[in-house]
């Protein structure tokens, strides 16, 4: 009983978590987006290089996948450097890097190689947008920081539900094209609210 009283003691706090920690909230629905820009962005260039006008095979695709492996030697550097300049402030730089990327996809055509380009960019930039988020969480007091974790990963979920649900609906109504035109929407109000977030720290 005692067990089962103290866990809704834990979920009733979430409300009270949520009014005290904005910052914590703003991170995790800026990875939520970041994350709904990964699946939004990969559902089209699934639909769109198999499509009969491109004519690539699904093999192709998963070349192109192989791209993105880069952020496993990235990521850790680049959390390095976040951790010196300030997860906020990092997050402003990689959310603008990221933004680049995406507007690089209208010119790149149907290029397997341009389009690589940008998904090499794309894919540095993303983890580490989750990493300068979290950053934010683990900056809480200890006996609150599993609970702020939580919300932060629902948020980033329900982004990414969404990116994914929005990926295929996209693709139908206006082709590749509206795909990368909602992600890049997408990747502005990251950092719009990424520099709110910075200018807001220490308030």
């Amino acid at each position: 009983a005692s067990g089962a009283t103290s866990y809704r003691q834990l979920i009733s706090s979430l409300p009270m978590l949520v009014r005290r920690y904005p910052d914590v909230i703003a991170s995790g629905v800026i990875q939520g987006l970041s994350f709904g820009i990964f699946l939004l962005l990969w559902m089209g260039i699934g639909l769109h290089f198999t499509s009969p006008e491109v004519g690539m095979g699904v093999d192709d695709v998963g070349y192109l996948g192989l791209f993105s492996v880069v952020n496993v030697l990235t990521t850790p550097l680049l959390g390095r450097w976040a951790d010196r300049v300030g997860p906020r402030r990092a997050r402003v730089w990689v959310a603008a890097v990221q933004m680049a990327g995406l507007a690089l996809l209208f010119f790149t055509g149907d290029s397997f190689w341009l389009l690589a380009i940008p998904i090499v960019i794309i894919s540095i930039a993303g983890p580490v947008v989750d990493v300068t988020g979290r950053m934010t969480a683990l900056g809480a007091p200890p006996d609150i920081r599993t609970r702020l974790m939580s919300l932060y990963i629902v948020l980033m979920f329900l982004g990414g539900g969404a990116g994914s649900w929005a990926g295929t609906i996209a693709y139908d109504l206006g082709g590749w094209m509206l795909n990368v035109s909602l992600s890049l929407a997408c990747s502005a109000l990251i950092v719009f609210l990424s520099v709110k977030a910075m200018r807001g720290e220490g308030r």
